[in-house]
C-alpha cells in the first residue's frame, strides 16, 4: 500500500493506514493564559512522479516564538521554505471568480460601483528557497533507559529542524523536552499512535524571535503517496470554523475520496454593496450539516503552457472547508480524477445589485439581514438584534460563546462545545491567577469559562451573545422585536427572491425614449397606409349612381 503525505498547520504525518492520516500540533504557551492555537491553514500539495512536494502556510494566535511542529514521518524528509509570493499568486490564479449583476443605473447621475473584482498580478519571484536535510545518525540514552536516534538538526529560514525516533514515544517527547521543543507530557498518547516500526519524528520550532511576524511559508518533499489533511490532529489545537483551503498541482484534477464535496451554489449567496458575499458563512452553514465531512470545490482550471515553468503543472485543484474541532473526525483524502472538468465563474448575475443608483429605502430592502453573514454553530439560533446591523447568536444548553476572527479579519463569535472533546490542553490554566485571561473580560448576562485557555462565555438561558467593540464576547437580554434566522448563513426572502420572481434591473431611460418613438412612428405610419388605402378604393369605383325610381 502507498504512504499517504498528510500535512496540518500543526504536522504532518505518513502512514499506511487511510484511517490514521496525521497531523502537527501547537503546544501550549509557556506563558500563563496566552496559549498557541491555530488560525488558520492553507496546504498545497504538488504531485511529482516518485514525491510529493507540500507548502504549508502557517498563522497562529498567540507569541510566534512559543510554538513546535512535532512531524511523524517514514523516512527523513527535504525540508525547505517556499516564497510566500508564489503561494500568493497560485492563491490569486485559482481564486473563486463571480460574475456580478448590471448596475440599477435608473436616474443615475452619479453611480456606486462594488469593489473592483481585480485580476492578477504576476510576479516573477524564483522558485522557492530549498535547504536540504543532512542528518547523521546519532544516538543518546534518555534517564528512563530509552535510547532516542537523533539523525541530526537542520537550519533553514527562520526554523531549526532535528528527526529523532525511538520505540518509545514518552522518551521522545523528553528529547525535545530537553532540547527546548514545547511539547507536552500530553502529546504522548495521541503521537503513540504513529510510532511504528520505521517511522521518525520531525520537530520544527523558530531559530530567532520572529517578533509577531507572519511565519514563512515550509515546503517539505517525500517520496511517493496521496495527498491527506489530517483533521484529527488538527483538531487538538483548532480554534472554532477554522478554514482549511487545499490546493493540489497535477497534470490532472483531484478529487476528496473521503466524506462528501459540491460546488458553489448561487443561489445560495447573499451580495453586499462593495461587491462581496456570505460565501464564508455558507460554507460554514454546509459544512456543519454535513457533520463536518465536507468540502466546496472552489475551481478546477487549466494553467496554460506559458505559465507551467511558474507553476510546474498545467491543473490545479482547489477546495475549501470550514469547521471546528468536534466536527474533525476524519483525514480527508485526496485521488486524482482526470475526467473532471474545468469549473466556470460563479453565475451571479441575476441577483438584485445593491449599487448604482438606488434611494437609501431601495438598498435598505435589497441589504441581507445581519445573520445572512454570520454562522452560529450547529443547534444555535442567530438573531437579528439591537440596531439591525449587529448579529447575535443564542447557544443551546451545552455551549458557550468564543470570539474568533472570521475569514475576513473582523471579530466575530459562534457557539461551541463547552469543552474540546479532542483538545488536550488543561481548560483552566491560568485560572484565579493574576493571569487569568477571564479578568478583562465582562459577559454581561453570563460567566467567563476557560476553554483551552481562553475566555469564552457561559450565557445565561436565551440570552443574546454578541462581540462588543472591545472585541470580546459578552452576553445580552433579547432586544425587542428581534428575529430569528436560524442558525444564520441563510438568505432570508425579504432580499432574495426565488428565479422565478427576481426583479430585473430597471432599463435605462434612454432605451425606453427610443423604443416609445419607433412605437409611435409605427403606429402613425399604419394609419397613413390605412388612410391611403381608402383614397384609392374610392378613386377607382367611378361615379355614384342613384337608383330609379318607379311610380305606377
Amino acid at each position: 500500500m502507498r504512504w499517504m503525505v498528510c500535512v496540518a498547520t500543526a504536522a504532518c504525518v505518513w502512514v499506511k493506514s487511510a484511517s490514521a492520516c496525521g497531523g502537527l500540533f501547537c503546544s501550549v504557551a509557556t506563558t500563563v493564559g496566552i496559549p498557541i492555537d491555530q488560525n488558520a491553514e492553507r496546504v498545497v500539495f504538488e504531485i511529482g512522479e516518485k514525491s510529493v512536494t507540500t507548502h504549508v502556510q502557517l498563522q497562529v494566535a498567540g507569541d510566534a516564538s512559543d510554538f513546535a511542529w512535532i512531524v511523524p514521518l517514514p523516512a527523513v524528509p527535504t525540508f525547505g521554505t517556499t516564497d510566500v509570493v508564489w503561494l500568493d499568486d497560485l492563491d490569486a490564479y485559482t481564486s473563486v471568480q463571480f460574475n456580478l449583476p448590471q448596475a440599477d443605473l435608473t436616474g443615475c447621475t452619479n453611480p456606486s460601483a462594488p469593489r473592483s473584482q481585480g485580476g492578477m498580478c504576476t510576479s516573477d519571484a524564483s522558485e522557492s528557497s530549498m535547504g536540504v536535510a543532512s542528518f547523521d545518525d546519532g544516538r543518546s540514552s534518555m534517564p528512563n533507559g530509552q535510547t532516542v536516534i537523533h539523525y541530526g538538526t537542520q537550519e533553514f529560514g527562520e526554523y531549526v529542524a532535528d528527526v529523532v525516533g525511538s520505540t518509545d514515544t514518552a522518551a521522545v517527547v523528553e528529547w525535545l523536552q530537553e532540547h527546548d521543543y514545547n511539547i507536552s507530557d500530553n502529546m504522548i498518547p495521541v503521537l503513540s499512535g504513529y510510532n511504528t516500526p520505521g517511522m521518525v519524528f520531525a520537530a520544527l520550532k523558530l531559530s530567532r524571535p520572529n517578533g509577531g511576524e507572519a511565519l514563512t511559508p515550509v515546503r517539505f518533499e517525500v517520496p511517493g503517496g496521496e495527498p491527506c489533511v489530517p483533521l484529527r490532529l488538527t483538531a487538538v489545537s483548532a480554534q472554532p470554523l477554522m478554514g482549511v483551503q487545499v490546493i493540489i498541482l497535477d497534470d490532472q484534477p483531484w478529487v476528496p475520496s473521503t466524506g462528501t464535496f459540491e460546488e458553489i451554489d448561487p443561489d445560495a449567496l447573499s451580495l453586499y454593496p462593495d461587491g462581496s458575499t456570505n460565501y464564508f458563512a455558507w460554507v460554514a452553514r454546509r459544512t456543519a450539516e454535513a457533520g463536518g465531512q465536507h468540502f466546496i470545490r472552489e475551481r478546477v482550471v487549466t494553467i496554460p503552457e506559458w505559465r507551467k515553468p511558474y507553476f510546474r503543472h498545467t491543473r490545479a485543484s482547489r477546495y475549501y472547508t470550514r469547521l471546528s474541532p468536534e466536527d474533525m473526525t476524519i483525514d480527508p483524502i485526496f485521488v486524482p480524477a482526470p475526467d473532471v472538468e474545468d469549473t466556470a465563474a460563479v453565475d451571479l448575475t441575476d441577483h438584485a445589485p445593491l449599487w448604482g443608483c438606488l434611494s437609501s429605502e431601495e438598498l435598505a430592502a435589497r441589504m441581507p439581514t445581519s445573520c445572512a453573514n454570520t454562522f452560529c454553530g450547529d443547534g444555535a439560533t442567530c438573531v437579528d438584534g439591537f440596531d439591525g446591523l449587529t448579529p447575535g447568536c443564542v447557544c443551546r444548553p451545552g455551549q458557550v460563546v468564543q470570539q474568533f476572527l472570521d475569514p475576513a479579519g473582523r471579530s466575530t463569535v459562534t457557539c461551541v462545545a463547552a469543552q474540546n472533546p479532542v483538545g488536550v490542553t488543561n481548560e483552566t490554566v491560568g485560572a484565579g491567577s493574576a493571569f487569568d485571561p477571564c479578568l478583562p473580560v465582562d459577559c454581561g448576562l453570563g460567566t467567563c469559562v476557560l476553554r483551552g485557555g481562553f475566555p469564552t462565555c457561559a450565557c445565561a438561558t436565551a440570552a443574546l451573545a454578541y462581540i462588543t467593540p472591545a472585541g470580546t464576547p459578552r452576553c445580552s437580554a433579547r432586544p425587542k422585536g428581534a428575529i430569528e434566522r436560524g442558525a444564520g448563513a441563510l438568505p432570508p426572502p425579504r432580499w432574495y427572491a426565488p428565479p422565478a420572481t427576481r426583479t430585473r434591473p430597471p432599463v435605462p431611460w434612454p432605451i425606453v425614449g427610443i423604443v416609445s418613438v419607433l412605437a409611435l412612428l409605427l403606429i402613425a405610419r399604419r394609419l397613413e397606409l390605412r388612410r391611403r388605402a381608402r383614397r384609392l378604393r374610392a378613386s377607382t369605383a367611378g361615379p355614384r349612381v342613384a337608383p330609379v325610381q318607379r311610380f305606377g
